[in-house]
C-alpha cells in the first residue's frame, strides 16, 4: 500500500510525503508542525473574577466609592453609581456596577453602597443670670453638622425667644432648649438645655438683688407716726 502523509495550511490538505509502497503496520514519524496564531482565538475573553467592597459607609461630606478587585488583580474596571460614573456625596442607596474594561477579559460585579446618615452633637454654654431691664441677648449653641439651631423657653412669662434672640420678660427662671432635627444627611441631635435666671431689676426695694435696700419695719412705722403730725 502507499501511504501518504498530510498537513493542514490555511486552505487545503498538502501531502509532504509520497513515498514507494511501504507495507501495512506502525512507524513512528516525525513531523515539524508551524503553529499560526489565528485572530478567532483571540476573540474569546477570559473570564476575570470581580469583587466589590467597602459597600456600608456613613456620611462626611465627601465622595464614596466603592472598593473592586479583580481576579487576575489590576485589571481595568469601570464602576457606576445608579447609573453615573461619579461616586456619591450624600446618603442613601445607590445601585453599583462594576465592570472589567480590559482587552481580552470579560467579568462584572454588582452590588448596594449605603451610605449611612451622621450623627450630630449641639454644645450649649452655661447662661449667665440676668436682670429684668437688661437688653435683649442672642443665643449661640453650634451643631457639629453646621446646622442651624432652634431654641424654645419653658416659661414665656420669664423670657421669650425669637429666631436665637431672648427677650426678659419678668423674674424668675425658666429653661432654654436648643435642638436640630437633622436632615437628609444627618440624623437629629439630642437636645442641649440650660436653665436662665432672670432677677427683678436693680433698684427695686425688697427685691434681695437692689442696689437700694428694703426700710426696716420700725422705721417705716415712725415714718407713719410723723406723717399724722
Amino acid at each position: 500500500e502507499f501511504r501518504r502523509v498530510l498537513f493542514r495550511s490555511s486552505s487545503a490538505w498538502t501531502p509532504i510525503s509520497n513515498s514507494s509502497p511501504v507495507p501495512s503496520g506502525f512507524y513512528a514519524t516525525r513531523v515539524s508542525v508551524r503553529l499560526t496564531w489565528i485572530d478567532s482565538v483571540l476573540a474569546t475573553p477570559l473570564t476575570a473574577g470581580v469583587t466589590l467592597s467597602n459597600l456600608g459607609q456613613t456620611y462626611d461630606g465627601g465622595s464614596h466609592p466603592v472598593t473592586v478587585t479583580t481576579s487576575p488583580s489590576g485589571l481595568s474596571i469601570s464602576v457606576t453609581y445608579n447609573g453615573a460614573t461619579t461616586a456619591p456625596v450624600n446618603a442613601g442607596s445607590y445601585a453599583i456596577l462594576a465592570t472589567v474594561i480590559s482587552s481580552g477579559y470579560s467579568g462584572s460585579a454588582s452590588g448596594t453602597l449605603t451610605v449611612a446618615k451622621a450623627t450630630q452633637s449641639i454644645t450649649f454654654g452655661t447662661l449667665a443670670p440676668v436682670n429684668m431691664g437688661d437688653a435683649a441677648f442672642a443665643l449661640s449653641a453650634t451643631a457639629s453638622s453646621g446646622l442651624p439651631v432652634s431654641y424654645s423657653s419653658s416659661n414665656t412669662t420669664v423670657a421669650t425667644i425669637s429666631g436665637s434672640t431672648v427677650t426678659l420678660v419678668g423674674p424668675g427662671s425658666t429653661t432654654l432648649t436648643a435642638d436640630q432635627s437633622g436632615d437628609s444627611n444627618y440624623y437629629g441631635a439630642p437636645s442641649v438645655s440650660e436653665v436662665l435666671a432672670v432677677n427683678a431689676a436693680l433698684g427695686t426695694p425688697g427685691n434681695g438683688n437692689s442696689d437700694v435696700p428694703a426700710m426696716p419695719l420700725w422705721a417705716t412705722a415712725i415714718l407713719g407716726a410723723l406723717m399724722l403730725f
